[in-house]
């Protein structure tokens, strides 16, 4: 019987926990002997080894051309590729690599195979980057049990290690190196019951600690030109430069958390100079970005009718969060309690815990139709009715359930014709905000009536919403079931699994058949993907 864990996989740094046999969460080393693994891979030119994790930014220096980081930020994107030795991989092969790392590092550790895992995953994730991720798990060879979403995962492993009675609603401010989350959610520990409901989550995948890195590097790269007369542009273009630059400057912001100066030594075109940074001038550089997750924050409570009023405490979690400037910023804006929840481990130690202990509730969900909207319930912040369960539960440590009721943080529809506005709209089926799992249906057709449909993800939550909003799932043939005679009744089911995940499948006279869009499409991707699989991992 192999080991079950947890897997946070980041954008810029990954990790994975387990649950060990006291009932405490532990992390996984790696072979380096840390915590956490940068999401960073080094394809060797001899096209046949790839190095993953601190080895591979030292190669970066050496050869920054074969360095791919950041993957994770492009797993929506079905046709992205990118071309390393002359060969394309897609986000998905990038993404399988690193995990095929982290899993031989955790079996090397606990001394025994990964029977099962839980992979989490940013919170406004769509369907198609929640099925890359699977795709790419399954290229390393793991078994997975589900994908959990990051904040969700961060306020599982405070409410088991908290472990005592709690009823308030908590913001989950998840900032990590390269994607931001927020979440808003209700925990009720009072009594014999325990439940963790989300509200509402929103975020931006291109929004994390690397912006705030990259402002500080074009702050030391101008005082380095200005004092020397180095050519700005010639040294930004020097991909050796920038790389070794910018472990420098990744180095300087975690000593700006406890020093109010740092000095940064710079060398370039036989130019040294030293360039003093301030904390001052680093929080001065980056407040717009701080002000982008301030109003990602709003928005997600606009939208909900909500303030911050309803929120009793923030919790902060996401290596970024470490900055002071963010704890500073959250005070004087929102004036709540804020708890720091290990930043850089309670995610992947969250999805540990539901490798470890949960089980599945309502998995079929329950029919809506597609022009239905759920119901609102008069308090947002009220725990949902119990009955037909939905979610999932873990056992904590004093024997109690814990019960965990996710939402979908996108709608998905159908693209449909109006001629009388001459436009075309989404008509959704399925709506933001309900929870998982569920399912909806699509009737009033006909075999033999349209043979092509386009299944549309948008993030507004009305039942009828403008095209120009949609991202397109998948556009290609209904795929009625064959063989059934013209005008045969048919209906369409849209079904959003726990992980977030979409099928759809057409009905007709008791036969089915299953809509399939391939989130791994687009340009050589399968075949990068198989090529990556056959790479060797190098130390």
């Amino acid at each position: 019987m192999g080991k079950k864990v947890g897997i946070d996989l980041g954008t810029t740094y990954s990790c994975v926990a387990y649950l060990n046999d006291n009932g405490g969460l532990e992390v996984v080393k790696n072979m380096d002997g840390n915590n956490t693994t940068p999401s960073v891979v080094f394809f060797d030119p001899d096209g046949k080894t790839v190095v993953v994790g601190e080895q591979a930014r030292a190669g970066a220096i050496m050869a920054p051309e074969n360095i791919v980081e950041r993957i994770k930020s492009q797993m929506e994107k079905k046709d992205y590729t990118i071309n390393v030795c002359g060969t394309e991989y897609s986000p998905t092969a990038v993404s399988s690599i690193i995990l095929r790392k982290l899993k031989e590092d955790a079996e090397n550790y606990l001394g025994d195979t990964i029977d099962g895992c839980v992979i989490t995953c940013p919170a406004y994730f769509g369907t198609i980057a929640k099925s890359a991720t699977l795709e790419a798990a399954k290229g390393a060879g793991l078994n997975v049990y589900s994908i959990i979403n990051e904040p969700t995962a961060a306020a599982f492993a405070y409410a088991y290690i908290k472990n005592e009675d709690i009823n308030k609603t908590v913001m989950i401010y998840d900032l990590g190196g390269g994607t931001f989350d927020c979440t808003l959610m209700k925990m009720d520990f009072s009594g014999d019951s325990k439940r963790l409901n989300v509200i509402a989550s929103n975020g931006d995948p291109f929004l994390g600690g690397k912006d705030w890195d990259n402002e500080l590097r074009n702050y030391v790269v101008e005082q380095f030109c200005n004092a020397t007369g180095t050519d700005i542009d010639t040294m930004t273009a020097d991909p050796e430069c920038m790389t070794e630059l910018s472990e420098v400057i990744e180095k300087t912001k975690k000593q700006l958390t406890a020093r109010e100066t740092v000095k940064v030594p710079v060398s370039y075109g036989g130019e040294k100079q030293i360039i003093e940074v301030t904390r001052d001038t680093f929080d001065s550089l980056t407040e717009s970005l701080l002000q982008k997750t301030v109003s990602l924050v709003n928005a997600m409570l606009s939208k909900e009718n909500l303030t911050i009023d309803v929120v009793d405490e923030i919790i902060l979690v996401g290596g970024s969060t470490y900055m002071p400037q963010v704890t500073k910023c959250l005070e004087a804006t929102y004036g709540k309690p804020l708890f720091s929840f290990e930043p850089n481990e309670a995610v992947a130690k969250g999805a540990a815990l539901m490798a470890a202990f949960s089980y599945d509730l309502g998995q079929d969900g329950s029919e809506q139709g597609a022009s239905a909207n759920p119901a609102d319930p008069a308090d947002p912040t009220a725990p949902q009715p119990q009955g037909d369960e939905k979610g999932f539960s873990i056992i904590d440590k004093s024997g109690k359930t814990i019960v965990v009721e996710d939402i979908i943080n996108k709608s998905y529809g159908v693209k449909v014709y109006d001629p009388s506005q001459n436009k075309y709209f989404i008509s959704n089926i399925l709506i933001a905000g309900t929870a998982k799992p569920c399912s909806g249906k699509l009737d009033n057709i006909v075999t033999g009536g349209a043979t092509h449909i386009t299944v549309c993800e948008t993030d507004e939550k009305d039942s009828i919403v403008e095209y120009d909003e949609a991202f397109d799932v998948y556009s290609g043939p209904l795929n009625f079931p064959a063989g059934l005679p013209g005008d045969t009744p048919a209906e369409v089911h849209f079904n959003l699994d726990m992980s977030g995940i979409l099928s759809i499948k057409v009905l007709a006279a008791d036969t089915e058949t299953d809509l399939v869009f391939d989130p791994t499409t687009g340009g050589a991707t399968k075949e990068g993907l198989e090529t990556a699989q056959k790479l060797q991992l190098g130390c």
